[in-house]
C-alpha cells in the first residue's frame, strides 16, 4: 500500500506514544488515521491519580509540513 507522508508520520507517532506508560492512542475509525483518541492516565500522587482523561485529535494531509516550532505558532 502507498501511504502519504502525513499518514506514515502519524502512524510512527502512534506507535511511539503507545510505548509510553499511561498513554494509549487509537484511531476513532479503524480506516482513518487522521482522527485519533488518546487515553491518558492521571499521574500518581496528584489530584488526577486514578483518573483517565480522553483527548480527541484531528489531523489532515498537511500534518507536519511545517517545523514543530512554526506549527506551534499557527
Amino acid at each position: 500500500d502507498m501511504y502519504s507522508r502525513a499518514h506514515l508520520i502519524i502512524q510512527s507517532e502512534i506507535d511511539e506514544a503507545n510505548n509510553e506508560k499511561g498513554l494509549i492512542v487509537r484511531r476513532l475509525i479503524p480506516s482513518n488515521i487522521f482522527e485519533l483518541v488518546a487515553l491518558i492516565e492521571g499521574l500518581p500522587q496528584t489530584i488526577w491519580e486514578n483518573g483517565v482523561f480522553q483527548i480527541f485529535m484531528k489531523f489532515d494531509e498537511n500534518y507536519n509540513l511545517f517545523s514543530k516550532h512554526r506549527a506551534a505558532l499557527i
